[in-house]
């Protein structure tokens, strides 16, 4: 298994198996086409919150990188279930809490990896995306993005970053953009982050041998600076 490190915030994490566990899961759950941006958006993420709290010396918001990503992808979120806050509360009877959705999340929670991969070619290479970062050997295409979101919901979060950064303005925009759906935003902290600033480094072993590395890292190529 390796693990998380960043020389730049003082971070040195071991991923755990109930890690990968909740990682398979959420990249299914996200749509599975863009499993190589979702994943390092996460780990850019949670050591950018670890450090945060780190250097002001509190109790970590998450201790774990499972705990972020179920706290911060629907799919796997608690809160999203049948009997969670935001379904048992305002989103009540709403499409984001129709039966169908719900029936998912509930599969979701419960999913393995077998399950998963055998779902298709796109889940396949979505699992194996999981694989190859948990074996320290899946590159960073999105350096420095620490959030995403589907076009509809970006303009509102770049307009707050420029509002607090006026600066910040055409190629300096804080986005990634991928050509499946998603945007990947940085936070104007993070927008000189390139891929040394965060790094997995596998720590010996190999998970299993992946045939279809290539095609995976190459999928990973197609997120680029939206200018």
């Amino acid at each position: 298994m390796a693990r998380i490190i960043s020389k730049k915030f003082g971070v040195d994490y071991a991923l755990t198996r109930e890690d990968r566990r909740w990682a398979y899961r959420m990249v299914i759950g996200e749509g599975c086409d863009e499993a190589p941006e979702v994943l390092w958006t996460m780990i850019n993420r949670f050591v950018f919150l670890l450090g945060a709290d780190l250097k002001r010396s509190r109790k970590p918001r998450y201790p774990t990188f499972a705990s972020l990503i179920k706290a911060y992808s629907q799919p796997i979120n608690p809160k999203w279930r049948r009997d969670g806050s935001a379904c048992e509360g305002r989103w009540r009877g709403t499409d984001a809490c129709s039966p169908a959705r719900l029936k998912r999340r509930e599969a979701l929670s419960r999913a393995s990896r077998s399950a998963l991969i055998g779902q298709g070619e796109c889940q396949r290479e979505a699992i194996l995306a999981v694989d190859l970062l948990f074996d320290g050997r899946l590159p960073n295409p999105v350096p420095g993005a620490v959030d995403f979101a589907v076009p509809r919901l970006v303009a509102r979060r770049v307009a707050q970053h420029s509002q607090n950064n006026p600066s910040l303005s055409g190629s300096d925009s804080p986005l990634y953009r991928s050509k499946a759906g998603n945007h990947f935003i940085a936070h104007p902290s993070t927008l000189g982050w390139n891929r040394a600033t965060v790094q997995v480094v596998s720590v010996g072993g190999s998970i299993r041998k992946i045939a279809t590395m290539a095609a995976v890292v190459g999928a990973a190529s197609a997120a680029y600076f939206l200018t």
